[in-house]
């Protein structure tokens, strides 16, 4: 177990484009953040996940490519402040 900080913030932003059809493309940013949070009880770091968009983006969904680039730099930026991926709760992340 590798606890280093007892809270980290992270936030990043994604360019989004979707063509739809020949009548409409969807245009704009997703940011997507996280705040990971030691917990003391289980002996782990919790993880509490956002998301906002702007643009002409679909708002209830978050399109596959951009989850996965942010799920790869959430692990790559706590591993870079030293903590054990395998103390992070990854499945049971809230989503707000």
């Amino acid at each position: 177990m590798a606890k280093r900080e007892d809270f980290y913030e992270f936030s990043y932003t994604y360019p989004y484009y979707k063509k739809f059809d020949d009548n409409f493309t969807g245009k704009g940013t997703i940011t997507m953040g996280a705040d990971v949070e030691w917990n003391d009880e289980y002996m782990n770091y919790k993880v509490a996940i956002y998301f906002s968009s702007k643009g002409n983006v679909d708002h209830g969904f978050i399109p596959s490519d951009i989850e996965e680039k942010f799920d790869k730099d959430l692990r790559s930026d706590l591993n870079v402040r030293g903590v054990d991926l395998n103390d992070v709760d990854f499945e049971n992340a809230e989503y707000f």
